[in-house]
């Protein structure tokens, strides 16, 4: 039985980021069945997902101003909460850009100016929230404008927002456990939201390999790209996998805990004397009975999972030697 007990205890931030994790994952498993044909392909469907979506981009917003002691707003207007949420974290590193903010193309500055007046309004607030789970309005109207979705692509786009939320969940948790300001210049591994245990640039290198080798294996398998650009993680078949990269000085790899609940396998890609690469498929739950912690100090520290190359070579699938170059 699930039941509500599992989060007892889990403060306001904890709330809000588990759920939004949640919704995102729903999201995605939808839509990339939207795409696929095994959800029907109608308006009412997508709409469904649509606001799984956004509702996953305004529960992070809350947790990361919960998390900066901030009030939370109890509306859904996601320019708000993107106003607020840019003032409480102002660094680049926390960049986010949430869907459903309308883009005003073709409008005056007067006619922008009124137009998000109109809609920040306490009336119409929660208008596109609304919108997403009601085909009318209040007063029975149909909602102006096209919405719609395209299925081939929007799988990619929610990966690549629940991507983008479980990074900067890493950074906002790294500056909230050192109760230090929300910016940092530590190097980070960006795939996967974590610092680097190495100096900046040596594990800018590391990071740049494990990226570019694994673009280079997916193409070899024809695997779809989901996700942001700096996301180790792939659709292989209707799966979702992430491949990991190991050279011959490496006899590990790591995945961090989180991912390994949304993936369906882990290909351990290891680099041989020779330069090319062995692959092995390993499932979540093996890795997990396999896996040790990091030895790392830093924020990494609890969240990630290490294997070795000789428990994926007897516990694993070999799949295939591939040449890359």
């Amino acid at each position: 039985m699930i039941g509500n007990w599992e989060v007892y205890g889990l403060s306001e931030p904890e709330l809000h980021y588990v759920l939004a994790e949640a919704y995102a994952e729903a999201a995605f498993f939808l839509a990339s069945r939207l795409r696929n044909g095994e959800y029907p392909q109608t308006f009412s469907h997508a709409k469904v997902i649509m606001s799984l979506h956004h509702h996953a981009a305004e529960l992070f917003m809350k947790y990361a101003l919960s998390r900066a002691g901030e009030s939370v707003p109890t509306h859904h207007h996601l320019r708000d909460l993107w106003h607020r949420y840019r003032a409480a974290y102002p660094g680049d590193e926390f960049d986010f850009q949430p869907p459903f903010v309308p883009v005003f193309l073709g409008y005056t500055e007067a006619e922008v100016a009124k137009e998000k007046h109109e809609q920040s309004s306490r009336r119409n607030r929660n208008k596109t929230d609304q919108s997403l789970r009601y085909h009318t309005d209040r007063e029975g109207h149909e909602w102006p404008g096209a919405h719609g979705v395209i299925p081939d692509s929007y799988p990619g786009e929610i990966a690549g927002l629940h991507d983008r939320i479980r990074l900067l969940h890493g950074l906002i948790e790294v500056g909230a456990g050192n109760k230090t300001s929300y910016a940092t210049s530590d190097e980070r591994d960006e795939s996967e939201g974590l610092t680097m245990p190495q100096g900046q640039e040596s594990g800018a290198r590391a990071v740049e390999y494990g990226l570019q080798t694994a673009r280079k294996i997916a193409n070899k398998l024809d695997a779809i790209k989901i996700g942001n650009a700096r996301s180790n993680e792939y659709e292989i078949e209707n799966r979702r996998v992430v491949i990991k990269c190991a050279r011959t000085t490496t006899n590990s790899v790591g995945v961090p805990y989180q991912m390994l609940n949304r993936v369906a396998a882990v290909l351990g890609s290891f680099e041989t004397e020779s330069g090319t690469y062995d692959i092995y498929e390993m499932s979540p739950d093996v890795y997990r009975k396999l896996m040790r912690p990091t030895r790392s100090k830093g924020p990494s520290a609890g969240r990630v999972g290490i294997v070795r190359k000789s428990a994926f070579v007897d516990r694993g699938k070999f799949l295939m030697n591939l040449q890359i170059d």
